[in-house]
């Protein structure tokens, strides 16, 4: 039986690479495995467009990648070896794919292989190898040698013997692999194509996705990118695999396919895959010993396969289609009958196929259908199903007629067994156990699933673990709050974190200390350095220990930059207690691995993704989600949600000491926002936030205008109570109306208000915030009457905790209690006395109402007196500085744009171009001399121009260092002056601009006059009118140029419409004689086409040069006449030479006419040509010509029938050439 089945057992599902040791021990032997499986194998066309642009890279010098990839049973490596041996087949120095688990063993194993392919330069490769691997032994070895006192030779020995068998590694780098990889691609084109590389089992040579796995491979695909080799990688990738890289290592994959070509095998197994494989197995493809016979396998299976090749969930796609080719090759033998559905059908049922799905879902479904009773206790329901479990995806009807003849029992079963068991598709009917489950979009349970099963090595994971606790962790930790009460904001760009590693936030964890700016960086060690402009630094390190004992730890650190918070967080402790149950459901994803925090923040992290995408296309109307998804979507958000808690409770654990207890345990946020709080305290001892209430700023502005009621200047700075009534004092002060408002308003005020409250009297006094005391002593240290700028105040008060909103405030109410003055620009300076600010301010009133008045500005405001309070007057100040401010700016304005102005019409004279060359005609002198004129004038207003900008220039550069009230009212004397120099040249600029225009305009009507002049010369032999009423308009406007330059230049539309009206006339007289030409030209031709000359026809000629008397007319027809004669002349000599070699004439128009008094009358003519000539004359003797041409030509041509006397063959080509002959050729019959 074994022999009988020996040749159809060769179909293998499965293809079986060899160890990059094994190859580099026997080549001979790998190679021949390579080639016998390459027999079995046939090449898609997808994968060979794959193969073909990556052969096409190789060959312009460039190193180039190429990737496939698919899930496991799609045939990677049977692709591979396919890709291979077409590589071989296409003149490559190819690589069959191997099994390595290092860089250094591939290198060992593709070193043998391609010395055993290429004989020719094996030496070359193995002194390459030798060069670049084995003598990095060299230092080791003298190493080794000096501390085991063992001889050099003996431990090199060893060393070899190791890495050859690859059992040794000289580093676990890959960039040696990547040299010699390089210089074997220039080595190969020796006498191949180049070098091609097909590397599979990439798991395996990568081993456990690590950091370490990860660097070396972004090293070797970096290294080989940077070549330029003749070297084309093509890389079999598993999906799972892909997916794991694309995840953790992206930039590897962009690299990989950035400038090359990837194919998904999922995309080439379609449908029609199994009947074009079937045809290769079956046809005679020289690929087998013995072809398979097509009627082994039926068409209804090859359908059904094509279903279940599209079904991954189903079958393993290429292998499932294999192995049942090889079943149906030992059932052909067996039976000599072809394989149909029922044998396929009980084979899943058996369970006979090696490869068909994970956990046997066919067989599974199969079974449970066929234990129903109920169904067995009819044939129709068990065949209508049995048949059915073959097409998941629809039966066609011809299909199941073609296995169930009798219609009405299908009929009887489908209407029995279609509500529970079947559905209707496209395609036909099928069991509803095999349908998909259909989904808008994808479970959410399904992406914690597919992260676990993703993910890398513990040293990978902790590698991104920051990225992902910046995604996850952080939003619920500095939340955004809502656009009406916002609680956190990045105040930051990515550029900075990118360059400091720090995030600012600007917000808070506790309203005691609004609006702070805290520092936030996430990273795998403590930071060197802390930022010093911030209120707190929060430092989140990750903790890579995987001791189970590792605890969360967090500190108040006291730093020189400031208030600095150290949170410690234990990434990769197992999670064994306290697991939320919604968690704990999905152990079995991660078993036997406990939970830890990086594996749950890498499902947060995809999770929050996929939940992210489905509410941003929300809106989207083809997006909408069914009840039942959002249901789901629901679901995913709150398991979100339980989650990020948990983690951030497990994440962040410690103790506070909050000074009056002992330190309690917090954890979570809880345990950042009581830090946080310390760290304020700490660093802002002496802090009390002004925002109170949520309407703090408006309670602060009924304080301020508490202050402005007719107080005492002790009264209002606090230094004295205020005693009267409380229902007095709170409507007078602040527009409380009841006791019961009045009390809730003082309340809000906090500091700023102490009361004294006793069955007598009630007093109040107007305190002063600790803001403003420290202020207001910063401020005394300064030298008297020196402001002090706003930001400045701001900054000060910012290191003692308080917000710029909050400084505006302080200093909002101090100058409303007369402590504080502020200028016009925002400046404050703090008052010493009230009776001297007062007259200061009074004085420089006055002194600024009078600088108005030189201004010639009036001032309004007569309501100032010396019982005004010290901010009306300052106030009152500020309006007449901003008002002699903008006079001044206004006068500045001006001056700059009248120099604009100037720098304009400067350009614009400088940039008129004034025509110097013109055409010689009768005006062309007076022209000339106007456009000297014009160069002058420019000349002498550019320097007038230039002297008035630099005298505005320098009043301009004057005002910049001393641009005060003196210099406006100086200015204001000059700005008449300078207005009237600026009108003059203006006009003048528009007088020159006009006659540059008008001079300008001539020179196309001096050109036409020229023309015109012309004209009306070659007709004054016809039209001598034409030429003296030019005459008369040349003598008119030359004399008008003698009187005055200016009114005959812009009087060009006059000349203009004059010369028109003599142009229009000599043109429409030429117009007549061009129209005779033309027809005269063309009854020439017409008439006597084969007697004119091959030369071109003069053409008329209208071009002559004044200084040429001869009628250009006259001419024209002249030169006609003499080409015509010219011909007439050739073919006169031509008819006379034939005569003497005794052709024959006679006369074709049957006239008694000799051939001598035709030749002698045409002879007459032709010697009187030389005279003038009329078109008459043409017509005649051309006409005596053509009749002595065609008496020679009747005479000696006709129809030549006798073969004794042949024709001149020569004179006849010669003629046929020239046009002069038509030729008929005709069988003689």
């Amino acid at each position: 039986m074994e022999e009988k089945h020996e040749d159809y057992l060769q179909i293998l599902p499965i293809a079986d690479t060899i160890s990059g040791s094994a190859a580099r021990e026997n080549p001979k032997q790998t190679l021949e495995h390579y080639n016998s499986l390459a027999n079995q194998f046939w090449l898609s066309s997808k994968v060979s467009d794959v193969a073909d642009n990556v052969f096409s890279g190789v060959q312009r010098g460039y190193t180039t990648w190429g990737s496939l990839s698919g899930p496991y049973g799609f045939g990677k490596t049977a692709s591979a070896i396919a890709l291979w041996a077409h590589a071989r087949n296409s003149e490559f120095l190819a690589i069959p794919p191997l099994s390595c688990t290092n860089f250094n063993e591939l290198a060992a194993g593709i070193a043998s292989l391609a010395g055993a392919q290429n004989p020719q330069i094996k030496k070359q490769v193995d002194k390459l190898f030798q060069d670049v691997f084995t003598d990095g032994l060299k230092p080791m070895v003298q190493a080794d040698a000096k501390r085991y006192a063992v001889p050099p030779q003996t431990v090199r020995k060893i060393y070899n013997d190791k890495f050859s068998a690859g059992q040794f590694t000289v580093d676990s780098h890959p960039h040696r692999t990547v040299e010699f990889l390089s210089k074997l691609g220039e080595l190969a084109t020796e006498n191949t194509k180049g070098l091609v590389i097909i590397l599979d089992e990439l798991q395996q040579l990568l081993g456990p996705l690590d950091a370490r796995a990860i660097i070396q491979f972004r090293e070797f695909v970096w290294g080989l990118r940077t070549e330029r080799s003749p070297c084309g990688i093509i890389l079999a990738l598993d999906s799972l695999l892909e997916a794991r890289l694309a995840r953790w290592a992206s930039d590897i994959l962009h690299r990989i396919r950035e400038n090359g070509p990837a194919l998904q095998l999922t995309d080439i197994y379609t449908k029609e895959f199994p009947e074009w494989l079937w045809d290769k197995f079956s046809s005679d493809n020289r690929k087998r010993t013995s072809t398979l016979p097509s009627v082994a396998l039926s068409e209804n299976v090859l359908t059904s396969l094509g279903q279940f090749v599209e079904r991954p969930d189903l079958a393993n796609g290429p292998r499932t289609v294999v192995d049942i080719f090889a079943r149906a090759a030992i059932h052909y033998q067996d039976t000599r009958s072809s394989y149909d559905i029922p044998d396929l059908v009980d084979d899943i049922h058996q369970g006979r196929f090696r490869y068909f799905g994970e956990g046997a879902t066919v067989q599974s479904i199969l079974t449970q259908i066929l234990s129903d009773e109920w169904i067995l206790e009819d044939e129709g329901r068990k065949k209508l199903v049995t048949t059915l479990v073959a097409f998941p995806q629809g039966c066609p009807k011809e299909i199941l007629h073609d296995q169930i003849s009798d219609k009405e029992q299908i009929k009887k079963a489908r209407s029995e067994l279609f509500a529970p068991l079947l559905v209707e598709l496209s395609d036909g009917l099928a069991l509803e156990l095999l349908q998909q489950v259909r989904r808008t979009h994808t479970n959410w349970e399904q992406i914690l699933s597919r992260c676990w099963e993703r993910l890398p090595s513990f040293d990978a994971l902790a590698a991104q673990t920051p990225n992902m606790i910046l995604r996850v962790l952080i939003p619920k930790l500095f939340p955004k709050g809502t656009p009406t009460k916002p609680i956190w904001e990045r105040i930051s760009d990515e550029s900075n974190a990118m360059l400091t590693g720090w995030y600012i936030f600007r917000g808070t964890f506790d309203d005691a200390y609004p609006q702070r700016e805290v520092a936030l960086c996430v990273t795998d060690k403590e930071p060197e350095s802390w930022p010093g402009d911030v209120d707190v630094s929060i430092a989140l390190v990750c903790d890579t220990s995987t001791d189970p004992d590792t605890v969360p730890r967090s500190e108040l650190l006291d730093k020189n930059e400031g208030s600095c918070i150290l949170m410690r967080l234990p990434i990769l402790k197992p999670l064994v207690d306290r697991i939320p149950a919604d968690l704990q459901r999905y152990e079995k994803y991660i078993q036997p691995e406990p939970f830890r925090p990086v594996m749950i923040l890498a499902a947060l992290h995809d999770l929050e993704a996929f939940l992210g995408n489905l509410i941003d296309n929300s809106d989207n109307s083809d997006k909408l989600l069914s009840p039942e998804e959002q249901i789901e979507m629901d679901k995913g958000k709150a398991f979100t949600e339980i989650v990020i808690d948990f983690v951030l409770r497990e994440l962040m654990n410690g103790t506070v000491d909050v000074g009056t207890t002992p330190p309690i345990s917090l954890r979570g946020p809880e345990l950042l926002r009581a830090l946080f709080a310390q760290a304020c305290r700490r660093h802002f001892p002496q802090y009390q936030t002004l925002a109170t209430t949520a309407k703090w700023e408006d309670v602060l502005s009924d304080y301020r205008e508490g202050l402005k009621s007719g107080l005492s200047p002790a009264e209002c700075q606090g230094r004295k109570e205020i005693v009267m009534p409380k229902a007095e004092i709170y409507e007078t002060l602040f527009g409380q109306m009841s006791t019961a408002a009045g009390d809730s308003f003082i309340k809000k005020l906090g500091p700023f208000v102490q009361t004294k409250n006793n069955s007598k009297s009630f007093s109040l006094r107007l305190a002063m915030h600790p803001a403003e005391h420290a202020l207001i002593s910063y401020l005394k240290r300064l030298p008297s009457q020196q402001f002090l700028p706003f930001d400045a105040a701001v900054e000060f008060l910012r290191h003692l905790g308080y917000t710029k909103t909050e400084t505006e405030e302080i200093v909002k109410i101090l100058v409303a209690r007369e402590c504080l003055t502020r200028d016009s620009s925002g400046n404050i300076r703090f008052i010493l006395n009230a009776d001297i600010e007062r007259d200061r301010l009074l004085e420089r009133i006055n002194e600024a109402n009078r600088e108005l008045c030189f201004l010639e500005v009036t001032d309004a405001a007569a309501s100032i007196s010396q019982s005004t309070a010290i901010t009306d007057l300052q106030k009152h100040l500020n309006q007449q500085q901003v008002r002699l401010q903008t006079l001044i700016d206004k006068q500045i304005k001006e001056l700059e744009n009248s120099i604009n102005s100037l720098q304009v019409l400067i350009g614009t004279v400088d940039a008129a171009a004034i025509p110097m060359e013109w055409l010689d005609s009768n005006l062309s002198t007076h022209l000339t001399g106007i456009a000297a004129k014009l160069k002058d004038s420019r000349e002498n207003l550019l320097e007038a121009l230039r002297k008035e900008s630099k005298k505005l220039t320098k009043e301009l550069d004057f005002s910049s260092d001393s641009a005060d009230v003196k210099w406006a009212i100086a200015q204001k004397d000059k700005k008449e002056t300078f207005s009237n120099s600026l009108q003059k040249l203006q006009k003048r600029v528009k007088e020159f601009e006009e006659r540059v225009k008008a001079l300008i305009s001539w020179k196309a009507l001096n050109s036409q006059l020229r023309s015109t002049d012309m004209l009306c010369a070659k007709v004054s032999k016809t039209e001598p009118a034409l030429k003296q009423t030019l005459n008369q308009l040349v003598t008119e406007f030359k004399e008008w140029f003698a009187t005055d330059l200016w009114d005959p230049l812009l009087a060009a539309s006059k000349f203009s419409k004059k010369i028109r009206k003599v142009q229009s006339d000599v043109q429409g007289h030429l117009y007549s004689h061009v129209q005779t030409f033309n027809k005269e030209l063309a009854e020439i031709r017409d008439q006597f086409n084969f007697l004119l000359p091959s030369t071109a026809p003069p053409v008329f000629d209208v071009s002559k040069e004044k200084s040429q008397q001869i009628d250009s007319i006259h001419e024209s027809f002249q030169k006609l006449y003499q080409w015509a004669f010219e011909g007439f002349r050739t073919a006169v000599a031509e008819c006379q030479e034939l005569k003497r070699s005794g052709a024959q004439w006679r006369d074709p128009d049957n006239k008694r006419r000799s051939w001598k008094e035709l030749k002698r009358e045409v002879e007459t003519a032709l010697r009187k040509s030389r005279d003038t000539l009329s078109f008459e004359v043409v017509q005649r003797i051309g006409s005596k010509v053509l009749l002595m041409q065609r008496g020679l030509t009747e005479a000696t041509f006709g129809l030549f029938d006798n073969s004794d006397k042949p024709p001149d063959f020569e004179k006849l080509k010669r003629l046929f050439k020239e046009g002069k002959i038509h030729i008929q050729v005709s069988r003689k019959t």
